[in-house]
């Protein structure tokens, strides 16, 4: 009979022994530790991240809850304003090579048409590779 011991467990301990391990920048008792920390293997993580950097954890913990919104929103937004403009580059080089292009219409003439430009993208993508790929190997490096 296998015995399973519980992930917060493994968390809890894993995070106790880190922390006993030398830390010499700042110690935190165990017992000015909230409970609702000492549980889990990310919560652990997150009170290393807490010791190790007091400054970072500092400005975060002064900063409002509308503050915190703003700059994770603005962390999305520009994510997907990185993920658009490479969209729109590697549709352009698309347009450039149109053997490519036919390979990918021919490819996705049977994808509902809600779903066509996503699956454009996403090919002309692994096309990109493969020319990069094939255009590399020529110029292999020799030992």
């Amino acid at each position: 009979m296998k015995t399973r011991i519980p992930k917060s467990f493994l968390g809890a301990s894993l995070a106790i022994h880190l922390l006993s391990v030398k830390v010499e920048a700042a110690t935190l008792p165990l017992a000015q530790i909230p409970t609702n920390v000492k549980t889990g293997f990310q919560y652990g993580l997150g009170l290393l991240f807490m010791i190790g950097f007091p400054k970072v954890h500092e400005y975060y913990m002064g900063l409002s809850k509308e503050d915190l919104v703003r700059k994770a929103i603005l962390g999305k937004v520009q994510r997907s304003e990185y993920s658009n403009q490479r969209n729109q580059e590697i549709v352009s080089w698309v347009e450039e090579h149109p053997e490519v292009k036919a390979r990918i219409e021919e490819r996705i003439k049977n994808i509902p048409a809600d779903r066509r430009e996503r699956a454009f993208v996403t090919m002309a993508r692994s096309e990109a590779v493969k020319e990069t790929v094939k255009a590399s190997q020529g110029q292999g490096i020799r030992a």
